[in-house]
């Protein structure tokens, strides 16, 4: 065999610098000033049509943006989730950020709400609507009890272009989603059959992970490398002692963000409006 031939050439090009290549790396190492997660609460505050007075929030997890939300707005807040353990803790957040006046906590489901028909000013749905199924009328539902011009404001990690099926299948599964709610498509035809609008829609990728390194907050995506590589690297004894459903459940949640900084997976911010009803 040639050792001069086109594989050797070219090995040695993909090894040479070149100014092309070292002004690439200095673009990209360049700081972008990445937004956080806040960037959600700007988003409600600059296209909200009226003064934001009540507010459902949707899967309110652990209650840090039930907080947030009552702080920003000075508005009064009903944290929904379908879980007790998160409704409890989400209470003992209100708790100790002095806001029960304010911020009240129940358990319930996005096909249920316990609100009164045109009642709140903006539903909040951060990063929940991948687990409800189906979709379309829980979005209706969203509508139903929106003030007319009200806000629907919508975080929803899909599918990225490079997510494998294999990869998808394997998350899916262990996280319980939906597979169809992790389409752009889907969760848009749904908005629209609902009767939302959509005003902004902001394509967030990486950003919110860039911003934390940035920031220098890189614990937690190392945290979550660190986890996935022992996971790999000890998955049949980690699967023995504790069952391959815990195993893939932590592993999922680990790559979660390691996906989104690769393009796996797609963070999107929308806000959704209800149309104002004539004078």
């Amino acid at each position: 065999m040639d050792s001069t031939g086109p594989t050797l050439l070219s090995i040695e090009a993909s090894y040479t610098s070149t100014p092309e290549g070292e002004a690439l790396l200095a673009e990209i190492s360049r700081p972008r000033c990445a937004r956080g997660q806040e960037m959600l609460l700007d988003l409600v505050s600059g296209h909200a049509a009226e003064p934001i007075e009540s507010i459902l929030d949707i899967g309110c997890g652990r209650g840090r943006w039930s907080v947030a939300l009552a702080q920003r707005f000075t508005a009064r807040v009903l944290a929904v989730d379908l879980t007790q353990e998160r409704v409890g803790a989400t209470a003992q957040a209100v708790r100790e950020a002095g806001l029960e006046g304010r911020v009240a906590v129940c358990r319930g489901s996005i096909h249920h709400l316990p609100m009164a028909t045109a009642s709140v000013d903006l539903v909040w749905c951060r990063d929940m609507l991948n687990h409800v199924s189906p979709l379309e009328p829980a979005i209706r539902e969203c509508a139903r009890v929106l003030r007319p011009g009200g806000a629907v404001m919508v975080f929803q990690t899909f599918a990225g272009d490079l997510l494998e099926p294999l990869e998808a299948a394997r998350l899916y599964s262990a996280l319980v989603i939906d597979p169809d709610n992790m389409s752009v498509e889907h969760a848009e035809s749904a908005f629209e059959s609902a009767g939302l609008v959509i005003a902004r829609k902001d394509v967030i990728r990486s950003e919110w992970r860039e911003h934390e390194i940035e920031a220098g907050e890189t614990d937690q995506i190392l945290r979550d490398l660190l986890t996935v590589a022992r996971l790999e690297r000890e998955r049949e004894e980690l699967v023995d002692r504790y069952g391959a459903a815990l195993y893939e459940h932590l592993r999922a949640g680990s790559i979660w963000r390691p996906y989104q900084m690769l393009g796996k997976l797609l963070p999107v911010a929308y806000l959704l409006v209800a149309p104002a009803t004539d004078p």
